[in-house]
Parts: C-alpha cells; structure tokens; sequence
C-alpha cells in the first residue's frame, strides 16, 4: 500500500479503484456492511497520504463512502446516520508499533502465527497504520482455498478498500466473525483480538520464504 521515504514491500497505489456492482436489492450481507459504515460516520478530514511510505496494494474507493469525510473543524455525517460524532483518529489514543518475535511476516505487511500445521493470519501494525480507521471487514467463507501472495480478503477503511494477501496456502477453518460488528480491533490489536482466518496448511515449506521480525523491521527501515 513513492520516492520521498523508504520503500517497504509491495506498493501502495492508493488511487487504483475497483467500482462495486450494481447494488439492487440490499441482502444481508449488504446490510452489516452499511451498519458498520454508519457506526464509522463521522468528523475525519478528506483522504491524502499519510506518509510517502507504500505499504500493501489496494484501491480507491469507487463508492459515496468517501463524499461522507470533510476536511477542516466540520463534520459532515450521513443523513441516516444517528449517532454523534466519534472522535477524529488523531483525537484517539494510537496504539504502539509493534512486531511479535513469535510471528512469520509477508512483505506485503501480513504476518502468520503457525502451530501444528496450523495457522492465524492478520495484518501488520504498520499495514493498520497506514489504513486508517477500519470501518470493514469482507472474509473469505470457510473452506475456501487460499494461495500464498494471492489476495483473500478485503479491509475496508476511511481512505480506502485494500486486499489482504495471504502469507501462506491452505484452507479456511476458522473466520473472527468478531470484526463484523467491531472491525476497528484491526486497529486496536492487529495480533490479537484483531485476527483475520484461521487456517490449515497446505505448503509447509512456504514457510522458508517469510520473513522473521528481523528481516520485516529491515524491509520497513528501507
């Protein structure tokens, strides 16, 4: 997810874009996301870079989401919207930067936590960081097949709606359906409560091409 900083990983094109389908006739599914999107409505200035770092690929969003954040002390919230106003994200308390020694990380800013053939997938501190406030969280379904370097989920965010690639091959078990209803723990603990899939293996040797913590700090030193 640019040549003043250093380069860390894949890059960012953050104005790429995939426009949605048509919408038609709301389904359930359709639903949770809006709830989650009105949950998110609030005082947040228009979207530019954070950083001239990159960090993993995703794509503006081709959607109103954007049209509902103002830059300056106003707020601009959705008609449908009944909450107040939450707090713009440098009111909020950040949480630190932090790489486990326990995890395998992807260059792309995915990690793995692997045990018994099995393994937890989720995004890096610096990958939440650079995101923004998490407003969504699209899953895989369980049992799908994932491919290692290949795009399986989608988070979606105030600035933008990003693939998440996965860091190894093997099979969906387990979904944190947690995220549907509080996908802002991405935010809040990336390695934690903030866990993506769970996952069996399929490849073990793919796990000699990940990085440990060492390496990934040194990919983001540039």
């Amino acid at each position: 997810m640019p040549s003043a900083g250093p380069s860390r990983g894949r890059p960012w094109c953050p104005s790429s874009s995939r426009v949605p389908a048509s919408r038609g006739t709301a389904t359930p599914c359709r639903r949770v996301r809006d709830r989650a999107r009105l949950r998110a409505a609030a005082c947040h200035p228009a979207w530019r870079p954070a950083s001239e770092w990159p960090t993993f690929p995703c794509r503006r969003r081709g959607r109103a989401l954007r049209s509902r954040w103002t830059s300056g002390e106003s707020c601009v919230t959705p008609r449908s919207a009944r909450s107040p106003c939450i707090p713009r994200p440098e009111e909020r308390t950040r949480v630190a930067e932090s790489y486990p020694e326990d995890l395998k990380y992807h260059p792309d800013h995915d990690w793995a936590r692997v045990e018994d053939g099995e393994a937890v997938f989720g995004i890096t501190w610096y990958a939440q960081d650079a995101l923004g406030e998490v407003v969504f969280f699209d899953p895989p379904e369980v049992g799908a097949a994932v491919s290692a370097g290949q795009p399986y989920a989608e988070v979606e965010s105030v600035k933008a709606v990003s693939d998440v690639f996965a860091p190894l091959s093997g099979e969906i078990t387990a979904v944190n359906q947690e995220l549907v209803e509080s996908p802002e723990r991405i935010n809040e603990d990336p390695y934690g409560e903030g866990w993506l899939v769970k996952v069996k293996l399929s490849e073990q040797g793919e796990l000699d091409g990940l990085l440990d913590v060492d390496a990934y700090k040194a990919l983001l030193a540039g």
